[in-house]
């Protein structure tokens, strides 16, 4: 049965799934139907738009790339520009803004456990664990590497890339079982990074990239 048919019928708790399904299917369609108009009239100047449940995650290390699927959620895509108040004399608007360091938040995926993504997952992590072994006190240098947001639109297109540099998996958190549940199963990756933005951008590259 659609959601319009078990809308209508007003079954039960439809009229809850009414309001809360109305906006967000009318926002899908919406952008479905436009991004379908701009390509059928050769419009190249769409914006194309991404959806924020449709991404991917690649992480890599050595020349090797490790695909780690597609997840539910991301969290800490954020750069914070640490800055030191200092008082200056014949400033009296305020105080003058040190410069100090940028800071980069850990990124948290998560997802709904499933049978391919959560298998390839459960196999890096076995890898990370025996190069970790093997490394001894250089682990984090070897295990250390690149992992690519890949955010997509309606039509599984890329729209935006972030590349975490020198990142690693600083924990894996796997569901909570338990009899009198019927919560869908979730697991969740936690990687920490040195930043996704250039550390040395020349002024004027961004628009040169465009």
């Amino acid at each position: 049965m659609s959601i319009a048919s078990f809308v209508a019928a007003d079954g039960q708790g439809g009229g809850a799934l009414a309001q809360s399904l109305a906006p967000a299917v009318g926002t899908g369609l919406s952008t479905g139907v436009s991004a379908l108009r701009g390509r059928a009239a050769g419009d190249g100047s769409f914006d194309r738009l991404g959806l924020a449940m449709r991404f991917a995650v690649t992480f890599t290390a050595g020349g090797i790339s490790s695909r780690l699927g597609e997840w539910a959620s991301c969290t800490g895509l954020d750069v914070q520009f640490k800055t030191e108040p200092i008082e200056v004399g014949g400033h009296y608007d305020g105080a003058v803004q040190l410069p100090l360091r940028v800071e980069y938040s850990p990124v948290v995926l998560k997802r709904a456990v499933g049978t391919t993504d959560s298998h390839r997952l459960q196999v890096w992590l076995n890898s990370l664990v025996a190069a970790w072994a093997d490394g001894g006190e250089h682990a984090l240098a070897k295990l250390a590497g690149t992992v690519e947001i890949e955010l997509h639109d309606v039509h599984q297109e890329r729209v935006a890339t972030w590349v975490l540099r020198e990142a690693l998996p600083v924990s894996w958190q796997g569901p909570e079982l338990g009899a009198t549940s019927n919560a869908v199963a979730t697991e969740t990756l936690t990687l920490r990074h040195m930043g996704f933005l250039p550390p040395t951008a020349p002024v004027g590259q961004e628009e040169a990239a465009r």
